[in-house]
């Protein structure tokens, strides 16, 4: 019933050996690598794991995503270790990480205060729906100027200060879809004011994009409808050594 679509993130070394989009325009499909991996992972959800529209796929207006997006984590330009760090895997290897975000608004930042008015923007109704903050380097950079030296430390902040009040929370959508939080107070008081995050589980921070400017973009949904999961890549151990081997060659299509 829901309008999600797959996000794949592609960090550690790998993603920039094989070309996965990482510096300006990363959300867009000129990667060849990228639009490969979408187009192939929306395969396997319509033939494999046998989705079909209006059957399986019962969303009202469908999504204009639904076949995928692939981006790569910039470790290169980014303040903070790479993703896959914070999900327990060496920093020297590769993983690749899956969330499924619905809504999707953009923003700016030139210190923390601005920084955070962009990542509070996020539409809420109900449920613990997380969110994927897609940051320019030269947002990651505002952030960590001001003392936030991971990315744990600006999730605690946005789970912990961002919220509204709590008449904006449906509450009769959330009883009769059995999605009260087990571990979360909300308040009686519909005037008194609740987080939109109901802890940093569903939460996560990829950096990627150009570093023109110092913008946000919040995919927020999937939740826990739809991870963060996060999977190590096992390559071969002579990967290395292919990469060096290949590496001269050149594909002869033009980019797009």
């Amino acid at each position: 019933m829901a309008s999600w679509f797959p996000l794949i993130t592609v960090s550690g070394k790998v993603a920039k050996q094989i070309g996965v989009s990482m510096d300006g325009a990363a959300l867009s499909s000129y990667s060849k690598a990228s639009a490969a991996i979408a187009r192939a992972y929306s395969y396997i959800i319509m033939n494999i794991s046998g989705v079909r529209a209006m059957v399986e796929d019962k969303c009202e207006p469908g999504h204009e995503a639904r076949q995928g997006v692939c981006i790569g984590d910039n470790m290169e330009m980014s303040p903070w270790p790479p993703l896959h760090v914070r999900y327990g895997i060496d920093a020297e290897d590769s993983a690749v990480t899956m969330f499924w975000p619905q809504e999707r608004t953009e923003g700016h930042g030139f210190n923390a205060e601005s920084c955070f008015q962009t990542m509070f923007y996020i539409h809420y109704q109900g449920w613990d729906r997380g969110c994927c903050y897609m940051m320019t380097p030269g947002f990651a950079r505002a952030l960590a100027r001001e003392g936030f030296k991971s990315q744990e430390e600006v999730l605690d902040y946005v789970c912990e200060y961002c919220r509204q009040p709590a008449t904006e929370i449906n509450y009769r959508w959330m009883i009769e879809n059995n999605h009260l939080p087990s571990n979360v107070q909300l308040p009686f008081d519909h005037n008194a004011s609740a987080k939109k995050f109901w802890s940093t589980d569903h939460m996560m921070i990829v950096v990627a994009g150009s570093d023109y400017d110092a913008t946000c973009i919040n995919l927020a949904g999937g939740g826990e409808h739809g991870g963060p999961a996060c999977v190590k890549i096992d390559l071969p151990e002579n990967w290395d050594a292919l990469v060096e081997e290949y590496s001269d060659l050149v594909p002869t299509y033009l980019p797009y």
